[in-house]
């Protein structure tokens, strides 16, 4: 093939790599996508106890564990930063490959269609960035508000977020570092509230809570399932980071069970814990856990309170940090494939390190990773936008944001079959590697696999009602015109250019001419 069209994934990593094996990308998946139990509370207030334990235990396993079996096998395979965006490119590159050598409709079709459905994948995952990352700041400002009233207010939330942005901006001017063993401390420092709450909570627990007649009358199972897919998803982040992790091969599967396996008990004792001792489900706001704490023995006083409003803020903190890391990448790699506006900016790395200079433009997935080189103006834009997003009310963020999730996900599986199943997909075509994953069963496999997340995204539009799709639909069409207008706007300047290269060269032939003739 045509190595102009076809993207190659990149080469294995060396064994001596100094990066992230199964317990540091499970930390690192754990506080990606969970980071303890905060911002689950809304579930009850929702639906009740009962289901919002239901859902914590049967949406990770319908989700995020088939996620997490799609995320390994593409991510094995595409190891550098903002791979996501490779998974349609790489496909629509294929089949633009096949058109080239057979012009026929049927090729031109499938590429035409290929291409679409990649500018489609590759906007939605910019808007989903952008209100992901608006999320955290909201859920600081919610536990917060417990110790300082008023601080949820919109204005507040604006100037929060832009102080939080700014930190961890400068975090990642700096570069990523996944390793150490300061993640494993944060990690101490935040769930030690969480245990503590658990553990005194059980001589007080009533199971006459957990029961499906304390439903609310007007259960809410929109925003149930909207919060628990936000909760629950996340694991395509960790992608961008892929080019850091060592055998992605055996890494990533392992990693991503274990994964799930923690977020689920980490979500499940908690709402136990708190159902068991409150009832009354409109008290279930971000920060109940905190609240509800001050009715356990010895905890009278708010100390086990005030700890678990700092783990609170500290964990959306910490995935705010997380989150910045990867969707910059993200949007590094849309620019840097020609999928977003001014990826002349956009789509290049720099290196912030003292006593280094490299800032090339064509500088390869490995030599950036290995020099520490960020997709500077990635960061600034997944920062700025955010932050504006904060005059929304957080139901509505976490609505938005939990479409956005699914709809991303429905073009990950879509280029996830082509892929492992189309005529020329690139995991079919690479079946017999052994250092990538791929889950053995063939298409009954994979239909197990996509069919749950597929399930669980059809029954959230469906209590959607269809405004949030309408959105979704509005913001594709104002993307892809200013990317359009964009093009135009490029293909004009190249033609302006050409033009006057012409009349340059005329004139100087005309100059020329004159010249000999005078001679």
């Amino acid at each position: 093939m045509d190595d102009d069209h076809y993207v190659k994934p990149a080469s294995p990593a060396p064994q001596n790599k100094k990066g992230v094996g199964i317990l540091g990308l499970t930390t690192m998946l754990y506080f990606l996508v969970t980071s303890g139990p905060f911002g689950i509370e809304p579930t009850v207030q929702a639906a009740g106890l009962f289901w919002a334990v239901v859902g914590v235990i049967i949406i990770p396993l319908l989700v995020s564990l088939p996620q997490g079996v799609i995320y390994s096998e593409m991510s094995s395979f595409f190891p550098f930063m903002g791979s996501t965006i490779m998974w349609g490119q790489s496909t629509a590159n294929i089949a633009k490959t096949n058109m080239q050598n057979d012009a026929s409709i049927k090729n031109k079709i499938k590429f035409g269609s290929l291409q679409f459905l990649s500018h489609l994948n590759a906007h939605t995952l910019l808007l989903k960035a952008m209100f992901d990352n608006a999320m955290y700041p909201a859920m600081f400002c919610d536990y917060v508000a417990i110790l300082w009233p008023g601080i949820d207010k919109p204005y507040f939330r604006v100037l929060v977020a832009f102080v939080q942005f700014v930190f961890v901006g400068i975090l990642n001017l700096y570069g990523l570092d996944v390793a150490g063993i300061a993640q494993y401390v944060i990690g101490v420092l935040i769930l030690s509230p969480i245990v503590i709450f658990v553990l005194l909570s059980l001589n007080s627990w009533n199971f006459e809570h957990f029961s499906i007649a304390n439903t609310p009358q007007n259960p809410d199972f929109q925003t149930l399932i909207s919060t628990i897919i936000w909760c629950c998803t996340g694991f395509d982040q960790a992608t961008n980071i892929s080019s850091e992790v060592i055998k992605p091969s055996r890494t990533y599967p392992i990693s991503y069970l274990n994964c799930v396996i923690l977020m689920i008990l980490t979500y499940l004792f908690p709402l136990l814990a708190a159902g068991m001792m409150q009832q009354d489900t409109e008290l279930y706001v971000n920060g109940a856990f905190a609240s509800i704490s001050q009715k356990l023995i010895f905890c009278g006083n708010g100390w086990l309170s005030y700890w678990l409003v700092f783990s609170g803020a500290f964990s959306s903190l910490t995935i705010l940090n997380c989150c910045v890391s990867s969707t910059s990448r993200e949007v590094y790699q849309n620019a840097k494939q020609g999928l977003l506006p001014f990826g002349r900016w956009v789509g290049v790395l720099k290196c912030f390190k003292k006593n280094t200079d490299v800032n090339d433009f064509n500088i390869t997935e490995s030599e950036a990773d290995k020099f520490g080189m960020v997709p500077h103006f990635g960061i600034l834009a997944v920062s700025i936008v955010p932050t504006l997003l904060l005059i929304f009310d957080y139901e509505f963020l976490i609505q938005c944001d939990a479409i956005l999730i699914i709809v991303a996900m429905f073009f990950n599986i879509i280029f996830y079959v082509i892929a492992k199943h189309g005529k020329d997909g690139f995991l079919r075509q690479n079946k017999f590697r052994q250092d990538i994953f791929l889950m053995k069963g063939g298409i009954y496999s994979t239909i197990l696999i996509i069919l749950c997340p597929l399930a669980v995204g059809f029954a959230l539009l469906y209590f959607e009602g269809g405004m949030l799709m309408f959105y979704w639909v509005v913001g594709m069409v104002i993307l892809m015109t200013f990317s359009g207008l964009y093009a135009l706007i490029q293909k004009w300047q190249s033609q302006k250019a050409h033009r006057a290269s012409n009349y340059d060269y005329l004139d100087t032939r005309n100059q020329s001419e004159m010249i000999s003739s005078a001679l």
